[in-house]
């Protein structure tokens, strides 16, 4: 190699490494409660915030924050944001006690566009956004029955995420995925949406039903729908070809639902309480279980379960 090309490669080397070190510097480093933040962060220690109407850090524009293992807590908002927003953590666990909340410009929840993005957090506390993609985490801890834990608008995808012991719905949107993940003891129906696609998960002991799936719904890959109180899945089939088949069961159980004694009074309609209650014809796979379903219409067996 000849002095030139030395020098050129060696200038190359150092140009490489001032902009690797102009783009850690980007970084904004956040200490303290009430931050206004603009692009990418880092979380630089615990934050435990007492304010009630100013989030512990608030991104003007989206952005992402690695919390680096830390915690927050607050009396109010966790963490807000105008734009979509990535959540993780590159030094261990971290949590955060306190709701989340991802609006549009405008100030409005669900504003058209903002996803939020969450990777090996632990959320005490609801968690709002358009669409929503989390890994990795839980959603515990929200008290209130009439609010969600996990509440969307266009779509929510949970992969190995847990969200337990809710004092409500646990999850509500247009589409929800589920793929190697529980949600389990919450005091309202596990899942609430348009269409539901569950592969690999637990839905059980939910005190209102298992699923609640309005237009498509797919439970496959060893899924466990069992113990919730009122029904295991609810299909209404909402806009379907009266010819078309129902929510589809592949190597999966939804058995020994309908705990509650009040099934009847409690869901307003007796043809509600199975394991399948369907306006179309449930579709068994291979491998796929029920004890019993019935026709929302008239409450009479679909004849697909073992108990029909």
């Amino acid at each position: 190699m000849t002095t030139n090309c030395r020098f050129l490669a060696l200038a190359a080397v150092c140009q490489l490494a001032a902009a690797s070190a102009a783009s850690a510097l980007s970084y904004t480093h956040i200490e303290d409660c009430g931050a206004v933040v603009v692009g990418a962060a880092i979380l630089r220690r615990d934050l435990h915030c007492t304010d009630p109407d100013t989030p512990a850090i608030h991104f003007a524009g989206g952005g992402s924050l690695d919390m680096q293992g830390h915690e927050i807590t607050s009396t109010g908002t966790g963490i807000s944001a105008e734009r979509s927003l990535r959540l993780y953590s590159t030094l261990g666990a971290s949590r955060i006690q306190a709701p989340l909340a991802i609006r549009g410009g405008d100030g409005s929840t669900y504003a058209l566009g903002p996803k939020l993005d969450i990777t090996g957090l632990d959320i005490v506390g609801r968690v709002l956004a358009r669409r929503l993609h989390m890994r990795d985490g839980s959603v515990t801890g929200v008290t209130s029955a009439s609010d969600p834990a996990v509440s969307t608008i266009v779509y929510a995808s949970l992969v190995r995420t847990v969200v337990a012991g809710n004092a409500g719905v646990a999850v509500v949107g247009g589409s929800v995925r589920l793929r190697d993940s529980e949600i389990t003891d919450n005091g309202g129906h596990g899942i609430v949406a348009r269409i539901v696609t569950v592969i690999g998960s637990a839905i059980d002991g939910n005190d209102g039903g298992g699923i609640s799936a309005q237009s498509h719904a797919r439970v496959l890959g060893g899924s466990s729908i069992t113990g919730n109180a009122l029904f295991g899945l609810l299909y209404e089939g909402l806009g379907r070809n009266p010819l078309a088949s129902g929510p589809e069961i592949g190597a999966s159980a939804v058995t020994a639902n309908v705990s509650s004694p009040q099934c009847a009074s409690q869901s307003g309609n007796a043809a509600r309480c199975a394991d399948i209650a369907s306006s179309f014809l449930p579709v068994l796979r291979r491998g796929g279980s029920c004890d019993t379903s019935s026709r929302l219409t008239d409450g009479e067996p679909w004849g697909v379960c073992a108990e029909d």
